[in-house]
């Protein structure tokens, strides 16, 4: 039924409670499994310019920092023979996932949600409703407690 899985990760234990159905889905399917992070750019005042290189360098570590951790799941599947694609994007979240589902024929993303309401989902903002209003493929939101 689908090809192309995508689980968007943020690094959290909480988006990783998205990994078991995605799993399930992408075994039933013998679908693609593709394990994404958005990092947000680094935006430096002018009055850092003098510290650029560190905080550039800072980020760069970051960045393999979580090439790693992506790698290290997808590590997790290879006794179900799923086949896994990680990717690291540097861009606004909502922005580069909507795109990156586009360019690669995702057919279904596996998201968690805090399940946030009223006023504090208002101020903001969810990610996940900003991909679910977003997109035209199926969305399963899986609501998490952050308790």
């Amino acid at each position: 039924m689908y090809r192309n899985i995508l689980v968007p990760l943020d690094g959290s234990k909480l988006a990783e409670g998205a990994l078991p159905y995605a799993q399930e889905i992408a075994q039933r399917s013998d679908a693609n499994l593709f394990l994404l992070q958005v990092m947000q750019p680094v935006n430096i005042p002018t009055y850092y310019l003098q510290a650029y290189d560190v905080i550039q360098e800072a980020h760069e570590e970051v960045y393999k920092s979580t090439e790693n951790y992506l790698k290290t799941l997808a590590e997790t599947f290879e006794d179900d023979a799923l086949k896994v694609k990680t990717e690291v994007i540097r861009g606004i979240p909502q922005k580069e996932i909507l795109a990156y589902v586009d360019r690669n024929k995702i057919d279904l993303i596996v998201l968690t949600a805090r399940g946030q309401s009223g006023i504090t989902r208002w101020l903001i903002g969810s990610i996940a409703n900003k991909i679910l209003k977003g997109t035209k493929i199926p969305v399963l939101i899986i609501r998490i407690s952050a308790h």
